[in-house]
């Protein structure tokens, strides 16, 4: 059965500019895939290369193993970037066997191998095996009140549901600087006393931003008209106990920070959907 194996990438040719970069032999690898990357671009033009961040490889030419995250890089060309048919390239968590120039000068993290050629896939390697494990398993992040966080892709963070009040809102936790525990153990306490919280943040929005927000909307509510009429959207808990919370007045956003000792700051603005 055709496979579509060996399958030449980025017109399996490294760029000149690249030259410097990469040492001009390639070498095989097996290489555990994570998600896509970025896409370099100069300006508007084309981007000069797209990558595929992967959790580890073997180099089967030196024997050498790595469990660091790093990157498969190469230049599109004109079919793969057609409709960002370069993202199809390589499935996530799974282990490819590729051909690639090595960096010229491995630095650690995000050294890069310059892949030019897909040779199989779906290939079977305990070590590789054990990091697409481990990975999948650091996606989700479990709370007896919130049950299955599952990881927010672009944020060192773990994200949920709640019901706050009758209200449901997202609830997220950063673990930036500290285990997940930390955070996640301010956010249900937190929560445990949402009508506390949600009295104390409301009346800090009426005695301090009533004023701009009859500003920014050509309004003229009261205190506590401002106030009730607020609706929750979410909370962010960080590793020290401060937290951002957001809630929304029609076409507009409230956002309050504090800590352990309640409310510090807040501000209006006017909602934008991207």
């Amino acid at each position: 059965m055709d496979t579509g194996f060996p399958r030449k990438i980025g017109g399996g040719v490294m760029p000149e500019f690249r030259i410097g970069q990469f040492l001009p032999e390639q070498h095989e690898y097996l290489a555990a895939t994570c998600f896509m990357g970025e896409s370099g671009q100069r300006g508007e033009k084309r981007p000069v290369g797209v990558s595929m961040w992967i959790l580890g490889y073997i180099d089967l030419t030196t024997g050498e193993r790595s469990s660091l995250r790093d990157i498969l890089i190469w230049a599109p060309t004109d079919e793969e970037l057609e409709n960002d048919a370069y993202k199809s390239s390589f499935r996530e968590c799974e282990i490819y066997r590729v051909r690639c120039h090595p960096p010229a000068k491995y630095t650690g993290m995000l050294s890069g191998l310059y892949v030019t050629e897909i040779i199989g896939e779906r290939v079977r390697h305990p070590f590789l095996a054990s990091l697409i494990r481990d990975y999948e398993d650091s996606r989700h992040l479990m709370s007896d009140m919130f049950g299955d966080m599952p990881a927010v892709d672009e944020y060192d963070a773990y994200s949920a549901s709640f019901d706050w009040l009758g209200t449901e809102i997202k609830v997220e936790v950063s673990g930036e600087y500290t285990p997940y525990t930390k955070p996640l153990g301010y956010l249900e306490a937190f929560c445990r006393e949402a009508e506390r919280h949600d009295k104390e943040l409301r009346a800090f929005a009426a005695e301090n931003l009533t004023e701009e927000a009859n500003r920014l909307m050509g309004t003229e509510l009261s205190a506590g008209e401002f106030s009730s009429g607020m609706k929750m959207l979410g909370i962010e808990m960080y590793y020290d106990g401060d937290y951002y919370v957001y809630y929304s007045f029609g076409e507009y956003e409230i956002n309050i920070s504090g800590d352990a000792k309640g409310p510090k700051e807040g501000y209006v603005s006017r909602s934008y959907e991207y």
